[in-house]
């Protein structure tokens, strides 16, 4: 290995940390945020998540496959946002290292591995260390993936550092003319453990690689000539690969996503935040709102460099080139979603209707488009020819014209992106004018073109996120959460307006009803569209859905007209409200006021666990819930799945729970009656009786019923997603397939 090859690393390092830097004097005590935003899914999905798996292993020992604190309970196992099964995230769980800590090291190490992983990609490609390492820039710091980051999407920046890494795998070694499906295998599991969204896109990039381009193909076409099948072959290798590895992640989620309001969105839902026409401008004008979803915005230097790339290599790697302007192709009406009328038939393709938020493919452009920026730098630098008076003149019209419409849009937007119009762009295509006569040696155009580059990124980058201190990201709901902490019993509070964030809820090891998650059990959602008041909503993340909010402030107040359905919140063992406006229902008492936010005891709570003398039966969710709404909950129950109603001619009799944790429950009652716990039912909770299998149904809608007989009884549930424990042992037993395979192939080389 050269001496050049050992600097690579603290070059790529030193990527990472020149994107962080804001956040690096805060680094063991800050966390990343939007710039314009008081809320970030770091803090509001992944902080309580990775809490909560900390908290039970210390208080258990043991991986909490159920999710108590958010929703009144959730599978968290089986959830790809639990973050579990992804190996780098076991940072995160090791107890003394701060989450603030974890949170901005996973963010320096996936930076690091995307400049790495593009790097090698160039690499692989034959461009050269200078402009490998320039691509390797543009890619880590891309703006799109910037504004995500900065908006706490923590797993989609983890997939992002993988993705170019699938590719290096597919494409034929230099060394051996082999592709290495192993690799490509590997990497596209690790990028489907961290965002299975992410992995899509690298799955399509894949696809269209080894379609458009055949590099396998033309590697070996004097030896093979069964095309077609190597294609095939080498994708059903990679996909056998990638699927056994992740299993753990994807196998379980299959079951989940069977159950809950995401299972079939409507076109418009899942088209939510699709890329409006308007935004494609942001290539040329950069957004600093920080608004992830409409951010185009790749660098005006790089966009340049993809343009003078793709008309200095399609003449020698023309499938290469066609193949970038395929997935830049696909990228651009993908975003668009709604707004294009492919959208119907790209909705029409199988599991479509579990994704969203279509803008999200522009990762494809952004990538594409990094990428040629280095056939481009490599194109320049090996540039013997003789500048053509057409491309003089090309250049003066483009320079005029970026001087014109930057220092007009400057003049009368005062942006600083139209500045950056009339300043990088005319600073670009003179170096690149200066290369092509040869008044520029190669380093210099190097370092010049890097030192650009570097200046567009970082000057955007840096406005799309802030460093805050934790203390001040779990203010918000501290006060009240830590009255609520305090208060005696086993309960749940609820929040008609978000007063108690879920971290912040977490931090005080708080049980809520609402919460915020995009994979929500369908029965919670219809049983809350009555608990909550607000009634039947839309497709949300939130629960309840903030109907009409529009901004962050919108939120505390958009459900103040509405009133909450006390004895249903009480079916759920709801024993306090908070919310940010008085709450008018004399079943709920005023018990605390913290700032702007009113608590209220709920005179209707009813205990975790109980039991009723009447029951009647529903046929399905919908007659249970309309049973809801007519019925004393606190005497009697509906239950899905009996073949008869009871009635019992004895009073109840009485329920108590003796031991709970994340995953099991054991109660203590004295029958005859139905034991109603005000836990969420969902498959995979078993039950015993005295130690013998009972049957849990769906009672209430969307709580665990139990039938007790007469007299004294223990009855035990425990949840044992089968489906988890099959994925991790797949995973489990494809990891050691992996690594014998590669002890056996280095032992056959040596």
């Amino acid at each position: 290995m050269s001496q050049r090859s050992y600097l690579i690393l603290p070059i790529l390092l030193l990527i990472a940390l020149a994107i962080l830097a804001p956040i690096l004097p805060q680094f063991g005590t800050g966390l990343i945020y939007p710039a314009h935003s008081s809320y970030s899914d770091l803090t509001i999905t992944h902080w309580p998540a990775f809490a909560y798996t900390r908290y039970q292993l210390q208080a258990t020992g043991q991986i909490p496959l159920w999710r108590t604190s958010i929703l009144s309970g959730t599978p968290f196992a089986a959830d790809p946002l639990s973050g579990l099964f992804y190996p780098l995230h076991w940072i995160a769980f090791i107890s003394f290292v701060p989450l603030s800590v974890a949170f901005n090291l996973l963010m320096l190490i996936h930076f690091t591995l995307a400049a790495a992983t593009m790097y090698g990609l160039m690499r692989r490609w034959s461009i050269g260390r200078a402009a490998a390492l320039i691509v390797a820039f543009a890619y880590a710091a891309s703006p799109k993936i910037i504004a995500h980051m900065g908006v706490g999407h923590v797993t989609l920046v983890e997939a992002w550092a993988w993705m170019p890494l699938v590719i290096v795998g597919a494409a034929p070694s230099p060394r051996t003319g082999k592709p290495n499906a192993l690799l490509s295998g590997v990497a596209l599991a690790l990028c489907l453990l961290a965002d299975a969204r992410m992995a899509v896109y690298a799955v399509v990039v894949l696809g269209l690689y080894v379609l458009i381009t055949r590099e396998v193909l033309i590697a070996r076409a004097q030896r093979d000539r069964r095309t077609w099948l190597t294609i095939v072959g080498l994708l059903v290798v990679i996909g056998v690969v990638a699927l056994a590895l992740s299993a753990a992640a994807w196998l379980p989620a299959l079951t989940l996503t069977d159950g809950t309001a995401r299972t079939k969105l409507s076109p418009q839902e899942a088209g939510t935040l699709s890329l409006d026409a308007v935004y494609l401008i942001g290539l040329l004008i950069a957004d600093r709102s920080g608004a992830a979803e409409r951010m185009t915005y790749v660098g005006l230097v790089v966009l340049v460099l993809a343009v003078v790339g793709v008309k200095l290599m399609w003449h020698t790697r023309r499938r290469l080139m066609l193949w970038f302007i395929v997935v830049i192709a696909v990228g651009v009406v993908a975003a668009l979603g709604t707004n294009t009328p492919l959208y119907t038939l790209l909705y029409q393709l199988p599991g479509s209707t579990l994704f969203r938020v279509p803008a999200r493919a522009w990762f494809l452009v952004s990538f594409a488009l990094a990428a040629l920026a280095g056939f481009g730098v490599q194109g320049l630098i090996e540039w013997t020819g003789r500048a053509q008076r057409r491309s003089s003149l090309l250049a003066t019209t483009i320079i005029l014209f970026a001087l014109l419409f930057g220092l007009l849009g400057a003049a009368t937007s005062r942006s600083i992106s139209f500045l950056a119009i009339a300043i990088l762009i005319p600073l670009t295509v003179i170096v690149i004018v200066l290369r092509l006569r040869g008044r520029l040696t190669p380093d210099r155009f190097v370092l010049a073109m890097a030192a650009l580059v570097v200046i567009d990124l970082l000057a955007i980058d840096w406005a799309l996120y802030r460093p805050i201190g934790v203390a001040e990201a779990f203010a918000d709901g501290s006060e009240p959460a830590a009255w609520l902490s305090q208060q005696p019993g086993s309960f749940r509070a609820y929040s008609p307006s978000y007063s108690i964030p879920q971290q912040v809820g977490q931090l005080f090891q708080l049980q809520l009803a609402d919460g915020i998650d995009p994979l929500q059990l369908r029965r919670y959602v219809m049983f809350m569209y009555q608990a909550s008041g607000v009634g039947a909503w839309p497709y949300a993340v939130t629960l309840p859905a903030f109907v009409g909010a529009q901004t962050d402030a919108d939120i505390r107040t958009a459900l103040k007209d509405i009133q909450p359905n006390a004895a249903l919140l009480g079916l759920l063992n709801v024993k306090y409200i908070a919310a940010a406006f008085p709450i008018a229902q004399p079943d709920l008492i005023e018990r605390a006021v913290f700032s702007t936010t009113h608590v209220y005891e709920n005179a209707r709570v009813l205990p975790r666990a109980f039991l009723v003398n009447k029951i009647d039966v529903a046929a399905s969710p919908e007659a249970a819930s309309a049973w809801l709404t007519t019925h004393d909950v606190s005497v009697a129950a509906v239950v899905e799945g009996l073949p008869l109603p009871i009635e019992l001619p004895a009073a109840p009799g009485i329920a108590q729970v003796i031991d709970q944790s994340a995953d099991h429950s054991e109660i203590k009652a004295t029958g005859p009656g139905w034991l109603v716990l005000s836990e969420v039912i969902a498959p995979d909770w078993d039950a015993r009786l005295d130690g013998e299998t009972v049957d849990v149904l769906p009672t209430d809608l969307t709580l665990r019923g139990v039938y007790v007989p007469w007299g004294d009884h223990t009855i035990t549930l425990d949840y044992q997603p089968r489906r988890v424990y099959a994925g991790v042992l797949i995973s489990m037993l494809s990891v050691m397939a992996v690594g014998i395979t590669l002890f056996i192939k280095r032992w056959v080389r040596g």
